[in-house]
């Protein structure tokens, strides 16, 4: 059981607080709920079960567990499916496991392309350009809390990993 105060991360919504455990009484039922403030999203509120057999709440990484993430950017990118309905679903298959490596991992491989498609004077499609603000957001806050680090350093340690791993094709 979490306490007021206690930073968690929220499934799809991020690092966030809880303010206050209340009894509510959405389902017919009244139940005790944990009262969230998204810090990815100031001033939205959000309701979480405390009693929750599916809970979408977790506790923040350790540091180590941090680095860990912040490694997989050394890491070359996964397959790219170039059917975009075959890598939407297998996105939300990753999002859906909640697997922080994972996610990192397809955020790798989403800026990886991004970087490959500038060089080709091209974009990301919109969905995939959707897909890595959604993950980097929550990467990021992830990122900047448990290493006690601003985004923009971890930005640009990520690009630095990137970079550092990247062969760039050379045209004759």
């Amino acid at each position: 059981m979490y306490k007021i105060g206690d930073l968690t991360l929220y499934k799809s919504h991020g690092i966030c607080q809880i303010d206050s455990i209340v009894e509510q009484n959405f389902t017919g039922t009244p139940m005790q709920y944990y009262v969230i403030q998204s810090k990815l999203q100031p001033g939205v509120t959000l309701y979480h079960p405390v009693d929750s057999d599916n809970s979408q709440l977790e506790k923040l990484l350790s540091y180590d567990e941090a680095s860990k993430i912040l490694d997989i950017f050394s890491n070359e990118a996964s397959e790219w499916d170039e059917r975009i309905s075959n890598r939407q679903r297998n996105h939300s298959q990753i999002l859906g496991k909640n697997n922080h490596l994972e996610i990192a991992q397809l955020m790798n491989t989403i800026l990886r392309k991004e970087q490959e498609l500038q060089q080709q004077e091209k974009k990301l499609t919109s969905q995939d350009a959707q897909m890595l603000q959604q993950i980097s957001m929550v990467i990021f806050d992830i990122l900047e809390l448990t290493l006690k680090q601003s985004k923009a350093q971890i930005e640009q340690q990520i690009h630095k990993k990137i970079q550092a791993n990247t062969t760039i094709a050379t045209h004759y």
